[in-house]
């Protein structure tokens, strides 16, 4: 998935030592699966769903961020049981849990590769081995976000534990000019844990009300969902740019709700998914054999929950599941039904083919329906999945440039599978995003261009066990940043899967083309400091990030140039699978904030629409000729100047689950340039339609356009023009006390004044 707001692109970046760093971490159900689930476990599915109602209203945010490690379980009742007592059951963050998430790319979770965020929120510390995820609590305020899907032991749990960043366990980025004294708005401040906390954990009893007993159960073989609600209470706010919050974390239990069986436990905040699987192997399931159902964000390789079948189903040829999803509110029952959340799902096992099921509506398991009971899918129990034997064949091989034949690092290959039910074919899968298919495996490269990543004994990698099935109509789809999204064809007969341009079994090595894009990044004035400017590419009238580069201007000097790859016009990147044909260009200068970089901007973005995209290289010798001037596009980014940062926030009219605010900007020839988005805050909540965004507060005004399901409604507008920055002097020094410097978010010339940002309000239909 591209579809990146350049307020996360940053993370971008990082993307290589993700990959290299994945090589020890990998856990990740994106590219492996586990094997079978001894008998005394069960699975246990940890969300988390905002509880913000604390002593800050959230409209005085932009985001509230909370940086988990891990959620630890105790059969103990006990709130005050050491750390150190026997029982703890550990349940961490795996790599790439979430890095899409269910609503709008806000929802920063792709920093999850080890170690911690930094003393600014950006930068990752790296070393440490320890995963982390970043928890949006204005992002989640009405559907939950899935944590991690564990097997644990088969056990009544009187409490959960969450784990939090001991240096940074709480990241906040107020609005800018609220009434509440709390400083500079739009940068990222430090939170501290109140004293009274003296550790990082935050702890809440699972327990009988009526009784006080332990009561989450987690029965054998079973999976039970574990929906947990954050809160923050503000005990101290910033009364200046450099100052800290003070912060009291919490959590709550939103409780199952468990039926007189074989009825399914069922969570408010969850849909529920009854399925069933068939099987014609002789013998039935067996332990031997193990089989993982898996769901996916639809249309996506995202995996939110994958469930092993239990050992009850040995020895039969159907067998029933129950999976627990976040899903968006909605009215299954409406002409046509409206809301709910998509869902592809597929099942995998050892010496079997796949079976998959694409766009699958989930509802919460809330009285949604006339008799009032709660509403529960069957979609896959009047359509069972269906799997037969079939041989497997690994499939491993490098990916490098077409040009020079260098590996390509953190290369994404998907193998997709029509689902006829839904439409699908080999061709449907060859668009973006593909229309009745379903990702069934997934790998990455490593720093040398080879994948599958390595994993352990516990897990298997997708790449490491693929059916050879002729009639599943395979196609595989290969993308890299700044690289055209590239289709080898796949056989899969006579016992081997592979390219069908390789003469070796089980392998594929494919070569991705590019074009190359070149210019200069120009500031109106010499940098009075080093000045960092990314530089962002997304296809034509989309936010369908291509490709991110950045460039350092040093003190003194006006301009930089850039080089990056980027598809060609052969590239099938858009939603109806045609070529790219033209790119947009913005830039986002990361300017210096008390000493640390910071992803609001103070200059002005840069914004170029409507770049003809290169021609596709010829080739020659073998390799494609890349030095062709028809291959290589030049574009300035020019007007670059100081405004310091602003922001804007408001109401959009007729929110849903899925609503979002992209800001654009116009060019010189009037294109507009998507450059953010933002999610809205869900109807049916408190502060139903809210949004925020961090901008420069550039002279020109913005575009912001209502977004519903990443679908813009271009009747939906409104123009806005941000506040400029109230200018304040630095103290003056006196006798023993030297003022802090003017933390500034750029120099405009302002000398001893510094930039504070200002607010501005403006509604979106």
């Amino acid at each position: 998935m591209k579809n990146l707001s350049s307020r996360w692109a940053v993370t971008a970046l990082l993307a290589p030592v993700l990959m290299v760093l994945a090589i020890a971490l990998m856990n990740s159900p994106l590219s492996a699966r586990p094997l079978g689930v001894p008998k005394n476990k069960g699975f246990l599915a940890i969300g988390f769903v905002s509880a913000n109602g604390g002593s800050v209203n959230a409209p005085s945010f932009e985001s509230l961020l909370m940086n988990v490690i891990a959620i630890r379980l105790n059969k103990s009742t006990n709130t005050s049981l050491s750390d150190f007592a026997p029982g703890w059951v550990i349940i961490g963050v795996p790599a790439h849990v979430g890095g899409v998430g269910l609503g709008v790319s806000q929802i920063n979770t792709g920093s999850n590769f080890g170690g911690n965020f930094g003393f600014n929120g950006i930068s990752v510390s790296i070393g440490e081995a320890r995963p982390e995820i970043q928890i949006d609590l204005n992002a989640i305020q009405s559907l939950a976000q899935i944590f991690n899907t564990q097997a644990v032991p088969a056990e009544t749990y009187g409490q959960a534990e969450l784990i939090l960043d001991n240096a940074r366990p709480v990241t906040v980025i107020p609005v800018c000019g609220n009434a509440l004294p709390r400083g500079e708005g739009c940068i990222n401040y430090t939170a501290t844990l109140d004293p009274s906390l003296s550790k990082q954990y935050i702890r809440v009893a699972l327990v009988d009300p009526k009784t006080g007993n332990a009561a989450l159960d987690v029965s054998r073989q079973q999976l039970t969902p574990l929906i947990l609600g954050l809160n923050l209470d503000f005990t101290g706010v910033p009364i200046t740019s450099t100052g800290t919050y003070t912060v009291i974390p919490s959590m709550t239990w939103v409780q199952n709700t468990t039926p007189t069986p074989p009825a399914p436990i069922t969570n408010p905040d969850l849909g529920t998914v009854l399925g069933e699987i068939d099987t014609s192997l002789s013998g039935g399931f067996a332990t031997a054999r193990p089989e993982t159902i898996t769901a996916e964000v639809a249309g996506t390789n995202t995996v939110v929950e994958s469930l092993n079948l239990p050992t009850t189903c040995n020895g039969k040829s159907a067998c029933q599941f129950t999976m627990q999803l976040p899903a968006a509110a909605g009215d299954p029952t409406a002409t046509p039904p409206t809301g709910g959340t998509a869902y592809d799902f597929f099942a995998s096992g050892k010496a079997t083919s796949y079976a998959v099921r694409s766009n699958v509506i989930v509802y919460p398991s809330v009285p949604a329906v006339p008799n009032g009971s709660p509403y529960l899918n069957i979609d896959l129990q009047t359509n069972p999945l269906k799997i037969v034997s079939k041989s497997q064949n690994s499939l491993s091989g490098k990916i490098t440039d077409a040009c020079n034949g260098l590996a390509i690092q953190a290369a994404t290959l998907q193998l997709l599978m029509p689902d006829p039910m839904a439409g699908g074919s080999t061709a449907t899968c060859m668009q973006n995003p593909p229309v009745g298919c379903v990702a069934v495996a997934t790998a990455a490269t490593d720093e040398v261009g080879i994948f599958p990543l390595p994993t352990n004994g516990k897990i298997v990698a997708q790449f490491a066990q693929i059916p050879v099935d002729s009639n599943a109509g395979y196609s595989m789809v290969v993308t890299a940043s700044g690289y055209d999204r590239t289709f080898p064809p796949i056989s899969a007969t006579g016992g081997i899967v592979k390219c069908t341009d390789s003469t070796k079994k089980g392998a594929c090595d494919v070569s991705l083309n590019h074009g190359f894009l070149t210019g200069n990044v120009v500031l109106d004035a010499p940098a009075t400091a080093q000045t960092n400017v990314l530089v962002m590419a997304e296809d034509s009238g989309t936010n369908n990030l291509e490709n991110v580069g950045m460039v350092t201007i040093p003190v003194g000097s006006s301009s930089a140039p850039y080089t990056m790859n980027v598809p060609d016009k052969v590239n099938p990147a858009t939603s109806s699978g045609a070529a790219v044909t033209a790119l947009d260009l913005f830039t986002n200068a990361l300017d210096i904030f008390n000493g640390a970089p910071q992803i609001a901007s103070g200059h002005t973005i840069a914004v170029v629409g409507d770049v003809p995209a290169p021609d596709a290289p010829a080739v020659s010798g073998g390799l494609s000729d890349c030095t062709g001037t028809a291959s290589t596009i030049t574009q300035d980014l020019t007007g670059i100047t100081c405004v310091g940062h602003g922001g804007v926030s408001g109401t959009v009219g007729g929110p849903a689950p899925f609503t979002s605010v992209l800001l654009s900007k116009l060019d010189a020839n009037t294109n507009l340039v998507d450059v953010e988005s933002a999610p809205t805050v869900p109807d049916g909540t408190t502060n139903a339609g809210f949004y925020a965004l961090c901008a420069p507060a550039d002279p020109d005004p913005y575009t912001l356009t209502h977004v519903n399901n990443g679908i813009p409604d271009p009747s939906a507008t409104a123009q806005v023009t941000l506040a400029a920055p109230v200018m304040v002097p630095t103290a003056v020094p006196t006798a023993g006390v030297t003022p802090t410097p003017c933390p500034g978010i750029c120099d405009a010339g302002q000398g001893t004044q510094c930039l504070i940002c200002t607010g501005t309000s403006q509604n979106v239909p």
